[in-house]
């Protein structure tokens, strides 16, 4: 493997108005997902069939007989008709779910901004919040 394949850098794109829920959940949540070491507040980024942010709270966030999940831009299946390939381009083509933790920290960044973006490396995995929403005094004026 080259170095540019061993430092290729994608990045997952989430809206903050769905992401919302997932931690809200996660927050609510008294216990979460055995895979979670740390037994606190988290959400899974995940792919299997399509990229997604999940509560990792439990019981489910259960909608439709199915756990409520926040997709990346262009990998929701019921929506985009290539996001296989799009996840496959983004994440590789294996199945996982990784825990990032989350706090009341994080639940106001939500209200703050319009996308979370999840940044993938070889190595890590990083969350930052970009597009400040515009306070709504700014936007009356």
């Amino acid at each position: 493997m080259s170095q540019k394949e061993r430092t290729k850098m994608s990045t997952c794109k989430f809206k903050t108005s769905e992401v919302k829920r997932c931690v809200e959940h996660s927050l609510n949540s008294k216990h979460w997902l055995p895979g979670h070491k740390h037994k606190k507040p988290c959400i899974a980024f995940a792919h299997d069939e399509g990229v997604y942010l999940m509560s990792g709270g439990t019981p489910p966030d259960a909608m439709k007989n199915k756990n409520y999940v926040a997709y990346a831009d262009g990998c929701d299946p019921s929506k985009n008709e290539d996001y296989w390939d799009q996840a496959r381009d983004l994440v590789g083509g294996d199945d996982f779910a990784e825990f990032l933790n989350v706090t009341a920290r994080t639940l106001k960044m939500c209200d703050k901004y319009e996308e979370l973006h999840v940044i993938i490396t070889e190595t890590k995995l990083q969350g930052i919040f970009v597009k400040p929403k515009q306070l709504q005094a700014q936007e009356e004026a």
